[in-house]
């Protein structure tokens, strides 16, 4: 499975500490991101890090907090390759850093969303 795409994955928790305001966004909102290069479960392995940008501004209490195009920081979280006998490949990814318009990079929790590719 290879993905170099527009994803959509569901935030658990993010909250954003600055001098004046605290910024949650809401544990279930979903940000999309397009990931910046090549991620493959036949390449890559759990932990490897990668980029990507958002797709979608986020909003949280009537404030943008993350413009579209900041970057994000993930990870994968797990890999399998598949096979004939093992059926299809899997690839998990999360999102673990967000910049933020302030300039904050902050640390995120997401949850792993599946998405299943057709068979070769």
């Amino acid at each position: 499975m290879m993905i170099k795409t527009i994803l959509k994955i569901s935030v658990l928790a993010v909250q954003s500490l600055s001098a004046q305001n605290v910024v949650t966004i809401p544990a279930g909102a979903w940000v999309s991101v397009r990931v910046n290069q090549q991620l493959s479960s036949e390449r890559n392995q759990a932990g490897d890090s990668f980029t990507a940008t958002l797709a979608e501004p986020i909003i949280a209490n009537g404030i943008v907090v993350a413009r579209r195009g900041q970057t994000v920081a993930g990870r994968v979280a797990e890999t399998s390759k598949g096979g004939r006998i093992k059926g299809t490949s899997r690839l998990g990814i999360e999102i673990v850093e967000l910049s933020l318009v302030d300039g904050q990079n902050i640390p995120v929790r997401t949850q792993l969303v599946e998405s299943r590719a057709g068979t070769s």
